[in-house]
């Protein structure tokens, strides 16, 4: 099975540009777990919920300071993505992204266009989940 079969074509996004409360409020309304982030529609890097609770979670020392711990929300994406993205093809084998996934402990990997590398789709466990139900 090929991840084009499973995977979700234009999902959502975000920019470097966009804040965390952003990236928040698009995975909230969305109710979704992995964002890929772009700058000028070029895939810079993926960010999960995981990534933004572990950024915004130390609010003790802003809140022992006297700072306002809600000003970190209002940091850039750009800030915090980390810019080593591990993407596959339309065509990659699903055992492929199933590696990967394992081996990088990541829960979605965005899907690229082998022509110009922009951004196609993303794969997630769910989705590989899902497709794993209908063969069963």
């Amino acid at each position: 099975m090929l991840v084009e079969e499973i995977m979700t074509s234009e999902p959502l996004t975000v920019e470097t540009t966009d804040s965390i409360r952003d990236a928040l409020g698009t995975m909230h309304d969305a109710d979704i777990r992995h964002l890929p982030v772009t700058s000028e529609g070029v895939l810079i890097g993926m960010i999960s919920d995981k990534d933004l609770k572990e950024f915004t979670l130390p609010l003790d020392n802003e809140l022992d300071t006297g700072g306002d711990p809600f000003s970190r929300l209002e940091t850039r994406l750009a800030d915090i993505v980390q810019g080593d993205v591990i993407a596959v093809a339309p065509s990659a084998e699903i055992s492929e992204v199933i590696e990967l996934m394992i081996e990088h402990k990541v829960g979605a990997i965005p899907v690229t266009s082998v022509t110009d590398g922009t951004l196609v789709g993303i794969v997630s466990y769910i989705d590989v989940l899902q497709a794993a139900q209908d063969v069963l």
